[in-house]
């Protein structure tokens, strides 16, 4: 991975995994163009990543993609 592509990574106030409770981190992704490949410019965005199953949650920043990821369900659903 480039490292010049990431602009901020948090581990901090991240939850653990839902499916797995492995930590999880976070990234963003800066703006860039794509010059190799024809796709349209990158705005930047964010992801949670599971450190042990890989699932994701993605946002416009990081603090989306953060509260998007640490938000849980009622445990209570079933009463």
């Amino acid at each position: 991975m480039n490292n010049d592509m990431y602009s901020e990574t948090r581990k901090e106030g991240i939850l653990p995994c839902p499916f797995c409770g492995y930590p999880a981190f976070a990234y963003a992704i800066k703006p860039h163009k794509h010059y190799i490949v024809d796709l349209p410019d990158h705005d930047g965005s964010a992801f949670v990543e599971c450190s042990g199953c890989n699932a994701a949650m993605s946002g416009a920043t990081l603090e989306e993609a953060c509260a998007a990821w640490n938000k849980r369900a009622d445990p209570c659903w079933c009463k």
